[in-house]
């Protein structure tokens, strides 16, 4: 019985590909009182449901979190299998659910993509994203405090973001090797 939900928040892997997330989005609409709902879901934007967008028209809020970890060939090599231009295209089409949405993107830092901070922030600011950053944790080879501090600090990273987000500024020069 979902008639007294009000909050669901779904993450991944990628809730989109699952059969069983689509029988879960039915028996919400069918069931819950939409306009007391927020719903929230992590996806890496790979796949549109835009069949359900009337559904997610109908709630109190909608959130989704995209998960961006690079932009252009860097994704494309990070998240091997699928385009970034297709992510891209999938987003924009997200960002035309405007009144009772909120989109977050956020991007887990390592060795990988920790350089080209810049090209996230600007890909992200472009879109009109909130964004936010967290650090990897495991594998341990690809968490970014293997890479030594001195070579970090040498990121071209534009000063005025680092003054303004700490979060990221702390992840950047961390330098526990736990």
């Amino acid at each position: 019985n979902f008639s007294d939900i009000e909050t669901i928040h779904i993450v991944g892997g990628e809730p989109f590909y699952s059969k069983n997330f689509y029988k879960l989005l039915d028996k919400i609409g069918s069931q819950a009182n939409l306009e007391k709902v927020k719903l929230s879901i992590s996806t890496n934007g790979s796949i549109l449901p835009k069949e359900y967008f009337s559904l997610f028209k109908k709630l109190r809020q909608l959130e989704i979190f995209f998960s961006i970890d690079a932009v252009g060939d860097l994704a494309n090599c990070i998240r091997w299998g699928v385009d970034f231009s297709l992510i891209d295209k999938n987003i924009n089409d997200w960002l035309t659910l405007k009144d009772n949405t909120k989109f977050i993107s956020y991007t887990t830092l390592n060795i990988q993509n920790c350089n080209k901070v810049n090209d996230i922030i600007n890909w992200n600011v472009n879109k009109n994203l909130s964004y936010t950053f967290n650090p990897l944790n495991r594998p341990k080879y690809l968490k970014l405090n293997q890479l030594p501090l001195h070579e970090r600090k040498k990121f071209k990273i534009d000063k005025k973001i680092l003054q303004k987000n700490t979060t990221l500024k702390n992840i950047l020069y961390d330098n526990n090797l736990d």
